[in-house]
């Protein structure tokens, strides 16, 4: 068994760059895994790598069934903002490595773009590690989210 750093929770809602409140809203939706030991709640580092989907030496493989939000922004917006955080990539290093504007990729993570074009899905995808399947799994979810609420396309 290998050993599985635990993180405070301080420590995991800050790797992810998100607030306390949604850090515990996902735990109390299931999709981020916490560790209680007396009174401490603590989270394996491992189980931040699987929610943000990484796949890199560290991190295991990601089967797309849990790690990304169902609510506030969009499912989408999170996955691309935890991915790129979680690879320590400021917002250039994803344009660079993507071909996605900066400004487009902010507005994909901040929700004000919430059905980006397939090529861009497919480019950040690339550029993240993402396999393309997660990637359609969460953007039907979305589209058949935004038909039932009656939104349209932005």
């Amino acid at each position: 068994m290998t050993h599985d750093e635990l993180l405070s929770v301080r420590e995991a809602y800050t790797m992810l760059r998100i607030g306390r409140n949604k850090f515990y809203d996902l735990v109390n939706e299931q999709k981020l895994k916490v560790v209680k030991i007396g009174r401490r709640t603590l989270v394996r580092r491992s189980d931040i790598n699987e929610f943000a989907g990484l796949k890199d030496r560290d991190a295991p493989p990601h089967d797309g069934s849990e790690g990304t939000e169902g609510s506030g922004a969009g499912e989408l917006s999170s996955l691309v903002r935890i991915s790129r955080a979680m690879r320590k990539m400021t917002l250039r290093d994803l344009e660079d490595k993507s071909g996605v504007s900066n400004a487009l990729i902010s507005q994909i993570e901040t929700g004000k773009v919430k059905d980006p074009s397939w090529m861009v899905g497919f480019r950040l995808a690339a550029a993240l590690d993402i396999p393309v399947d997660v990637l359609g799994d969460v953007a039907s979810r979305e589209i058949s989210l935004r038909k039932a609420k009656g939104e349209k396309r932005e």
